[in-house]
């Protein structure tokens, strides 16, 4: 049996948007598919504008969107996440205590 689809009204998508940098983001952050998060923000429009919302929220250029990919494609020194140089809000906070020990910057307990 489907699972019923999750309804988006104007608020949520409004919500996402304020929040997030990009549609895949909003649809993250709504905790849906892009294709269904799409779907919605093409049936609402800015009354001020007279765009949709998926138009008012094309982020193509990737404007403000951090991309570790200096190193690599690796993620950034560990020391740059700790002393703050780089946002930790983008990273596993899981991931990162795994990293801490086993660089044994810390002692595991």
């Amino acid at each position: 049996m489907a699972r019923p689809s999750k309804i988006l009204s104007k608020e949520d998508l409004l919500r996402a948007i304020k929040m997030t940098r990009s549609n895949r983001a909003a649809a993250r952050y709504l905790h849906v598919s892009y294709n269904h998060y799409k779907k919605y923000a093409k049936l609402y429009k800015d009354e001020a504008t007279g765009l949709t919302l998926l138009e008012i929220h094309l982020n193509q250029s990737g404007k403000g969107i951090p991309k570790f990919l200096g190193n690599g494609g690796k993620e950034p020194p560990l020391m740059d996440l700790i002393e703050g140089r780089v946002p930790v809000e983008h990273f596993d906070a899981k991931k990162i205590k795994q990293r801490i020990i086993f660089e044994a910057l810390i002692e595991e307990k």
